[in-house]
């Protein structure tokens, strides 16, 4: 598609950008850091709980596994072999906030593989809204995930993202998220987020698409 066949859209939005949104922004620019801060916090809680216990923690097993996690998958076999147990909770969050930052990056590269990281993203924030009531920081953020990806995969059509962030905001109306949300159910009530989001999914970029030069090689210099 030509630049004039894009439709013009708001700049938190535009095409040029590698992130779908804001609030994706956000996740693929830190999302790193985000996580090792999740790792470091519930560290604390594991020392916090042998400290008062007098002991080991009960699940102090889980939590280590939990810790020395490093990939979505690992945070899923986590979940799967600590079924029904907080650390589950937080393994699919992780799981789930892990996927979604993938997604955002390959959907400018691997169309296919992205949507298949953003099925694995909302099942993962489904399961932590399935399992979740107890832990309402868990809660929150699963409810927010399950909303950024359903932002990520409308076609045009933001109801039921809009209707997502709404729960969201019903659910948490003091969330520290609670301004970027409100932006982004009124950037999706636009006809420019809208148009954008109909030309978005029509988009099929795949990994071969982007080739080397076949001119001899790259430029002196430049990074393999």
């Amino acid at each position: 598609m030509s630049p004039k066949e894009r439709p013009e859209v708001p700049p938190e939005t535009a095409p040029e950008h590698v992130e779908v949104s804001p609030l994706a922004a956000a996740l693929a620019s830190h999302g790193k850091q985000i996580l090792l801060g999740i790792v470091a916090v519930l560290a604390v809680i594991v020392v916090a709980a042998v400290a008062t216990s007098g002991g080991r923690s009960p699940y102090e097993k889980e939590w280590s596994r939990f810790a020395n996690a490093t990939s979505a998958s690992d945070f899923a076999d986590v979940a799967a072999d600590f079924p029904n147990t907080d650390v589950a909770v937080w393994a699919k969050l992780t799981e789930g906030e892990m996927q979604l930052q993938e997604a955002v990056r390959l959907q400018f590269s691997d169309r296919k593989a992205a949507d298949s990281q953003l099925e694995d993203a909302g099942d993962a924030f489904d399961a932590v809204i399935e399992k979740g009531a107890s832990l309402p920081e868990a809660m929150e953020r699963g409810l927010l995930g399950k909303a950024r990806v359903l932002e990520a995969t409308c076609d045009g059509d933001t109801a039921e993202a809009v209707k997502a962030y709404d729960a969201f905001l019903g659910r948490f109306p003091d969330s520290i998220y609670k301004d970027s949300v409100q932006k982004r159910v009124e950037s999706l009530k636009s006809p420019d987020t809208q148009a954008f989001y109909a030309w978005f999914q029509k988009q099929n970029p795949k990994p071969e698409d982007r080739q080397r030069p076949q001119d001899g090689g790259l430029p002196s210099g430049h990074p393999e």
